[in-house]
């Protein structure tokens, strides 16, 4: 139970200590490690890029625009508290701020903790120009923010490291801004969202079909599922069905159906509408089948 730009977000995983990806659902607490901002290596600049810089050059980047990029590491802190926003707001994931208690550690609750490092905090500035009805040129200041950092996902008692995650902010056309402090914010709320998606995406709840609703002919239109309130989710949610077996020894999963939360009823049991598949997940049913139900962000951003 849970306590409480284009962004890419890149997760490599490694495997579990814990039953983090068995058909249970485990909740992890997780407490920040040290994020270390890391300067971008100047000895590998240019000398003419050096005297741009230090003389606050301001770059041609195309027709009626220019451009100069700023580094910031004063907003370290904010991105560190960002990557620990964004995991806290996974379903299966607590963000502990001052560490895991010793009585959690001592019963030997699912616990994780992470460490990793700032690669590089900017913005960009642009000049644009823009002329008028009148013909009268204006110069509008915007702002686009860019990050980009990697972390470790760590088994707690261990230290075996679980998930790399890599952070980066690519350029995109909505994301020019009137000021550095809204660039970066509106980075900061992306990064969140994203690792926050990512993280659901790699950990999952599982869900069992408690019992069919509605049923159409062939075809299952509505159901119920074991899961609430207490599992964090919300009306909207999708979930994936897939068929289990095993072949030559091998177990295969195969999709035969997609179902969509209509309403949330109690801590353990939700609506659910059938939006794929009820015909085979009816026969599936029917001829007992193992069914794998797992959340799916398939109405929003993927990863990769």
């Amino acid at each position: 139970m849970k306590r409480f730009a284009t962004i890419i977000v890149l997760l490599t995983m490694a495997t579990l200590s814990m039953k983090a990806q068995s058909e249970d659902n485990v909740f992890f607490l997780c407490t920040p490690g040290k994020m270390t901002y890391k300067a971008p290596d100047e000895t590998k600049t240019s000398g003419a890029s050096k005297a741009a810089k230090a003389i606050g050059t301001i770059l041609e980047a195309g027709a009626g625009q220019s451009t100069q990029k700023t580094h910031h590491p004063e907003f370290a802190e904010a991105i560190s508290k960002a990557i620990a926003g964004g995991i806290n707001r996974a379903r299966r994931f607590t963000v502990i701020d001052g560490g895991i208690s010793q009585e959690d550690l001592d019963a030997h609750v699912p616990a994780l903790y992470y460490d990793g490092t700032i690669t590089s905090i900017t913005t960009t500035r642009r000049l644009r120009n823009e002329k008028d009805k009148e013909g009268k040129t204006h110069v509008h200041t915007e702002y686009m923010a860019g990050v980009t950092a990697t972390f470790d996902l760590k088994d707690i008692y261990t230290g075996q490291v679980i998930k790399t995650a890599n952070v980066n902010s690519g350029a995109y056309t909505e994301g020019w801004f009137g000021s550095e402090e809204k660039a970066l914010s509106h980075v900061i709320n992306q990064m969140q969202t994203q690792i926050a998606k990512e993280f659901d995406l790699v950990f999952p709840l599982h869900a069992n079909i408690l019992e069919v609703k509605e049923v159409k002919g062939k075809k299952i239109k509505t159901l119920y599922i074991d899961l609430g309130t207490s599992d964090g989710i919300d009306v909207g949610l999708y979930l994936l069905v897939e068929r289990v077996q095993i072949i030559g020894g091998k177990k295969a999963q195969k999709e035969i159906g997609r179902l969509r939360v209509q309403e949330i009823l109690g801590e353990e049991i939700s609506q659910c509408k059938v939006t794929h598949g009820g015909d085979k997940i009816k026969d599936a049913l029917d001829e007992g089948a193992t069914l794998r139900i797992t959340t799916q962000n398939v109405s929003g951003w993927f990863g990769n």
